[in-house]
């Protein structure tokens, strides 16, 4: 399902109108916090690579605690996760919000760190 949701948001760079946006995201956050399995977490982190990648509107259409959520979860990984390629991809995704975070709020603004 991952792959689907991956497959389908790479390819129309967009999450389909059949879709919420808010849902897509919690799956891929939920994957990437799993922790069972390495390959479902590393399909999460990229599903939320290619959501933050492809969608300039993303964090217009999400629920306010979406980022916030996202960077603990993120941040936990980067700190904790035993793959290496996966916790190196937490600490790059989590920058990747942070700066996204970061670029939307006013000019008198900072970071997630801000709104947290």
């Amino acid at each position: 399902w991952l792959q689907a949701l991956f497959v389908l948001v790479f390819r129309s760079k967009a999450v389909p109108a059949t879709a919420s946006t808010a849902d897509v995201f919690g799956v891929a956050v939920e994957a990437a916090r799993f922790s069972g399995d390495a390959t479902v977490r590393k399909g999460g982190l990229t599903l939320l690579a290619t959501l933050i990648g492809v969608d300039a509107e993303l964090w217009s259409r999400l629920p306010p605690a979406s980022a916030p959520q996202a960077m603990n979860t993120l941040r936990a990984l980067a700190n904790a996760e035993p793959e290496k390629e996966l916790r190196e991809l937490a600490g790059r995704l989590a920058k990747a919000i942070d700066d996204a975070q970061a670029s939307a709020m006013p000019a008198t603004g900072g970071g997630i760190e801000d709104v947290v």
